[in-house]
């Protein structure tokens, strides 16, 4: 359901996402290889605003970067104990 929902080039300043224009050739790629199962797999959310279906894989990659990127880093002082604080200042 959520396949056929690309970002419009016409909607790019009121989603701030980029717009794709996908062919049909490629959107009906894309539709049979949801209906194969390929993508049986993923959720409905990662197929979700994608131009062609072979970005599910790079949209994914992406959203695993940036949920990396959230994570706080073991090296950063709130996350060490004391004592590990000292020797680290020392």
């Amino acid at each position: 359901e959520r396949f056929l929902t690309q970002p419009f080039v016409t909607t790019e300043q009121f989603t701030g996402m980029t717009g794709k224009v996908v062919g049909l050739e490629d959107a009906i790629d894309g539709c049979e290889r949801i209906l194969n199962d390929e993508f049986k797999d993923r959720s409905e959310g990662d197929l979700y605003m994608l131009g062609k279906i072979g970005e599910i894989k790079a949209k994914k990659d992406k959203e695993e970067i940036e949920a990396d990127e959230e994570k706080p880093d073991a090296e950063s002082d709130e996350e060490q104990p004391e004592d590990l604080k000292e020797k680290k200042e020392e």
